[in-house]
């Protein structure tokens, strides 16, 4: 468990569905992260990471992502934002999923 960033490569999340399938809710490449939603709610993520290309990533550790937080304000908004969009896009996709029969 920790951040992830990507520094080369291409990847998908997905989440599972009503159905025992898995759904992607979003993509990810150079310069995202991941790791973000499980890192600071204390919880597993419903999230699963795919690599759709080779990917190159940069881990940092749970200790020191939540120092960096601490320390730099900035990134604590930007992962706020990150986490609260993310969550919005795993709902809508789980809420459409059981309705789509």
């Amino acid at each position: 468990m920790g951040l992830y960033f990507i520094i080369a490569g291409k990847a998908d999340a997905s989440v599972p569905d009503g159905l025992g399938n898995r759904r992607i809710a979003y993509s990810l490449s150079k310069g995202d992260c991941f790791g973000e939603i499980s890192l600071f709610n204390d919880r597993p993520s419903p999230v699963a990471i795919h690599a759709t290309e080779d990917l190159e990533v940069i881990l940092i550790i749970p200790e020191a992502a939540k120092e960096l937080v601490e320390r730099r304000p900035s990134i604590a908004r930007e992962l706020g934002l990150t986490i609260e969009a993310r969550t919005r896009m795993v709902d809508e996709l789980s809420q459409t999923s059981t309705l789509e029969f």
